[in-house]
């Protein structure tokens, strides 16, 4: 931020020799009121506010030139930025039926056709097409679509124009810092200094000491006269009201919630008088939220349609600038609530019959007491008592109350009593081990959530690296999630997490063995590719095994075991390249039908999901064998008489790329496909390479017609293949930390781990393979290059592809991932039968219906549309279905043939709304459901989902339709995280949702939306 603080004179030179001139340095007097104006990029004239940025300009009589954002897709106006889903800054004004859309500097309800109805501050009215004509006076006819809070770019003045080969620009400054909207969206006030500075643009502000020209305006307000009132007036209150800082509740009469309003406001002063009176809510029902009232009566005088008589608010003699409940108040604030009719967009105060006149006082309350600090507030908190007695034990708690600043990750009291038997006594007792552990959850600064899902990596005062996954999930901290954020104390901020952070130098006492537990082996091995033969105890054939399996790891280790054939497998086993057997002894230790004792394996501290045998291994896992009883289907670890832990540090392949994917039964297609590619000889060259190998599996997953098409298009293949390798040897210790590599063809992959577990591009990374020339990791999709010549519609946004899901949501057949992408993945397994888009070459159009129609069968909603097909995912069944209705809140796909276009809005806007007595409401389910807003307005995604609550993940959408089956996603949304975590990556509270648009929303839990 630049403070602006020293005006520039006329001629002067900076610093560096640039002279800046002065083009204007004086007062202008401001009325309120509009001007019209048109924008050199459009035809259309639009009505301004004299009271803005823009009016303050015009007053100066300079001669400037502006456009107006428009060019958008979705008819949104703003600054497109980044890549092509980039996020984006301005302000959403009206789409192309001339429904508003965006802030509204007025209270507006809708009766129950969807009519608009009623106004505090304007008088708004609508054509036969729901068109809205008057606002605040700066809409004179129906046909004024575009007076409502427009975003425009100013483009020059006295013919100074922004250069782009320079890079200079006009930008903004209000009282000495950056205009926080777009030019035309900054209300003035009396006094107010605005500066236009043409200039370069550094670190996202301008470079004020290359400045070459200035504009210098102050502002000042003429006074309006307040109407005189009429002789018949009754004054039902005339007094001084005292508030106090603090909130109430109230219950409007349209809703059943309640809401929660702040002392220092409009309503909360006409509240403190004691006069009955009634508020009704419009828009979102937001919980907690006091904006978009309307006050529909004062000691039972109510508004009055027929007579068109309502309640209006003068502050300090002037109207309302906001919404009831949404006007501030101060010391002194003189209120006046005047029922009467509305002339010319503002009160008739001349006709007025009832009057409530009200004057504020504020009482000052006592200073609040100083902030705790970090300990203090764990203990008001009440639930950190395990935490705060480890802290004390530790002798920290001196520390943690120092000046700090800390940051304190502090798992609840649930999250310690988690931990097996026995294992907080032993941390108690062992101060040392205690010590490490609890530093490992403080970081030596002050990090808030929005530096924290910024950062890779966190320093902890115990020396070592946290590490910290953003998911859709949601955002973690080891192993642990952040479940309350932003806990703030005098010398720091306390997040809370629901698990307690083992460092890897600490100790982690193991799921607490019973005491006189006997260990077997504790060691690390190293794996090389190939087999071993055994023969099980039940049966006489030798059977050859995998290295790279549960059983050759705990072959690996040199100790002595049996094991048994499972029944069922007797006898037809040997042809079998993988053989699920029993473990029956390890070291003459051996399973024990009497005291039911007997060898469980867990694999990174949970119960192996395969049977013995089955479980494929790789780098970095740790693998226990505990013998001991078995208690709610699960090992009873605490009475684990004997266990054997073994590591595996590494997988190696004594050859190189090629011949050890050869000698890897499930990756014969990738071979195969190499070898047509000729990338054979390029593979088993010297490298180093890292090569990311999908599965046979994953290859199967593609559509048939994709298969084939790869495999008959030699240029197409390999560059599909070479988007798979990377230059470089990458091992499982160094993509563990890394956050993204880049392939050979130059595009970034991005890395993420959680736990033991890594990803790229989000696919699972199943094994990692160290051979001569670099290193093997097999996946479990196939990547797709972004700009490769893949049919769309077979292809994810984030490069993997499920058996047929598309680039946008669209679907083309029987869709088997599990797991959620940026790109509109489902989990479902099949469409809605011949429905598939290997059959559809239109385009395909994500949408939703904010409102339940009368009618709402397909054959009335969409009975003049040409379209092929119409699909909607069931979250629950985790199917595609085809649509009989068209039902509010649903996100459907429908394909139209191509140059055909669907707008929603256009389709349902003339549609007869269904008079409803509650909204409608939506089961929702985890996994990704296909949503659509639940009002019929632009609102954040916070507002939309706020039924949802912390129940939601993840949001994408809207889509923006391609060609045929192309297109892409503007947004990606996280809930709970603010800011721009990356590209066009957002926290909910900056994505914006609008009505008629389909979005896919990643829910955590069931839940209802409404």
């Amino acid at each position: 931020m630049f403070l602006l603080s020293v005006a520039t004179c006329p001629g002067s030179a900076q610093e560096d020799g640039t002279t800046t001139i002065e083009l204007y340095n004086s007062t202008v007097n401001l009325t309120q009121g509009n001007f019209t104006f048109t924008p050199e990029n459009d035809t259309e004239t639009y009505t301004i506010d004299n009271l803005t940025d823009f009016g303050a300009l015009n007053a100066t009589g300079l001669e400037f030139n502006v456009s107006v954002m428009r060019d958008l897709p979705e008819n949104m106006t703003g600054n497109m930025t980044g890549n092509e889903n980039g996020d984006m800054n301005g302000n959403i004004t009206d789409d192309e039926n001339g429904n508003m859309i965006g802030d509204m500097n007025g209270n507006i309800t809708d009766d129950e056709n969807g009519n608009m109805i009623g106004d505090m501050n304007g008088n708004i009215t609508d054509d036969e097409n729901g068109n809205m004509a008057g606002m605040n006076g700066n809409m004179s006819n129906a046909t004024a679509d575009n007076t409502a809070n427009v975003s425009f770019a100013l483009e020059g003045i006295e013919n100074i124009t922004n250069n782009n080969t320079t890079g200079e620009m006009w930008l903004i400054y209000i009282n000495g810092e950056p205009a926080e909207e777009d030019f035309g969206m900054n209300n003035v006030s009396d006094g107010d200094n605005l500066s236009f500075w043409y200039t370069t643009e550094e670190s996202g502000e301008a470079a004020i000491e290359n400045a070459t020209y200035v504009v210098n305006i102050t502002v000042a307000m003429e006074e309006e006269m307040e109407p005189l009132p009429a002789q018949n007036l009754t004054v039902l209150y005339n007094d001084t009201v005292n508030l106090t800082e603090g909130n109430f509740t109230f219950i409007p009469e349209n809703s059943t919630q309640n809401y929660t309003v702040d002392n220092f406001t409009d309503i909360g002063a006409l509240n403190a008088t004691g006069l009955q009176y009634n508020v009704s809510v419009h828009g979102v029902n937001l919980t907690n939220m006091t904006n978009m009232s309307v006050l529909e009566g004062i000691e039972g005088i109510r508004n009055n349609n027929e007579t068109g008589e309502s309640w209006f608010v003068y502050i300090n003699g002037t109207q309302a600038g906001e919404d009831f409940g949404m006007n501030p108040v101060s010391n002194g604030t003189n209120l006046s609530f005047w029922y009467t009719d509305e002339e010319n967009g503002v009160a008739a105060l001349d006709n007025a019959t009832y009057l409530a006149n009200i004057t504020v006082a504020i009482e000052e309350l006592e200073e609040p007491a100083e902030e705790n600090d970090i300990i203090e507030t764990a203990t008001e908190a009440g639930n950190f008592s395990i935490l705060l007695t480890a802290i004390e034990a530790a002798n920290l708690t001196d520390t943690l109350k120092g000046e700090g600043p800390f940051t304190v990750f502090a798992p609840t009291d649930e999250a310690f009593s988690a931990l097996p038997n026995g294992t907080i006594e032993a941390l108690l007792n062992d101060t040392d081990a205690l010590t490490n552990i609890l530093l490992y959850h403080v970081a030596g600064e002050r990090l808030m959530a929005e530096d924290v899902v910024n950062l890779t990596n966190i320093t902890t005062l115990q020396g070592e690296e946290l590490p910290v996954n953003v998911t859709e999930e949601g955002v973690f901290v080891g192993e642990a999630e952040i479940i309350v954020q932003d806990v703030n104390a005098s010398n720091g901020v306390i997040h809370v997490i629901d698990a307690v952070l083992i460092p890897e130098e600490g100790m982690e006492p193991e799921p607490e063995p019973g005491q006189n537990v006997t260990e077997q082996y504790n060691d690390t091995v190293s794996l090389t590719e190939g087999n071993f033969t055994l023969m099980p105890e039940n049966s006489t054939e030798s059977y050859a095994i995998n290295n790279f399996t549960d059983i050759g790891v705990l072959n690996a280790a040199g100790l002595d075991f049996n094991v048994s054939l499972m029944q069922n497998m007797t006898g037809n086993a040997a042809n079998m390249t993988a053989v699920p057997f029993t473990l029956q002894s390890i070291e003459g230790i051996r399973n024990n039908n009497t005291t039911g004792e007997e060898w469980f394996l867990y694999i990174n501290g949970e119960p192996a999901e395969e049977d013995f045998g089955m479980n494929n291994v790789s780098a970095g896992d740790n693998l226990s064998f505990w013998y001991t009883i078995e208690e709610g289907g699960e090992a009873a670890v605490e009475n684990a008489s004997y266990v054997a832990n073994i590591n595996v540090s590494e997988l190696r392949a004594n050859a190189n790329i090629i011949p050890a994917a050869q000698n890897q039964t499930n990756l014969t297609v990738f071979v195969d496909a190499v070898q047509t590619a000729n990338l054979t000889q390029t593979l088993d060259g010297t490298g180093p390479y890292t090569v990311c190998i999908p599965s046979d599996e994953a290859f199967n997953k593609l559509p048939e017609g994709t298969r084939n098409q790869l495999m008959n298009n030699t240029t197409l293949l390999n560059q599909v293949l070479s988007y798979h390798v990377v230059s470089g040897r990458y091992t499982y210790e160094q993509l563990i930390g890394m956050n993204n590599i880049t392939n050979i063809q130059g595009n970034v992959l991005q890395v993420n781990a959680i736990g033991n577990n890594i990803t790229i591009q989000n696919v699972s990374v199943t094994q990692i393979i160290v051979v001569n020339n670099g290193v093997i990791c097999i996946i479990d999709e196939v990547l797709i290059p972004p700009d490769g010549e893949i049919p769309a519609d077979n292809q994810t946004d984030g490069g993997q592809i499920d058996d047929n899901q598309t680039d946008g949501g669209q679907m083309d057949g029987n869709q088997t991932d599990g797991d959620q992408i940026d790109g509109g993945q489902m989990d479902g397994n099949q469409t809605d039968g011949n429905q598939t888009a290997d059959n559809l070459t239109g385009d395909w159009y994500f949408f939703s219906v904010p409102f339940e129609a009368n009618n709402t069968s397909v054959e009335y909603l969409l009975s003049d549309v040409n379209y092929t097909s119409l699909i909607y995912y069931n979250a629950s069944t985790k199917l595609f279905e085809e649509v009989t209705e068209i039902e509010p809140l649903k996100g459907y796909w429908i394909n139209v043939p191509a140059e055909t276009g669907f707008n929603a809005s256009e389709q349902f806007s003339s549609v007869e709304k269904k008079q409803i007595e509650a909204p409608p409401s939506l089961q929702v389910y985890p996994g990704w459901n296909a949503l659509g807003s639940p009002v019929n307005e632009t609102v954040p995604a916070e507002a939309a989902f706020i039924a949802l609550n912390n129940s939601y993940a993840k949001i994408v959408g809207p889509w923006v339709p391609g060609n045929n089956t192309t297109g892409y996603y503007q947004y990606v949304g996280y809930n709970g995280l603010n800011g721009t975590i990356g590209e066009n990556q957002l926290g909910a509270d900056e994505f914006e949702v609008e009505p008629y648009e389909g979005y896919w929303v990643f829910i955590r839990q069931e839940n209802l939306y409404a």
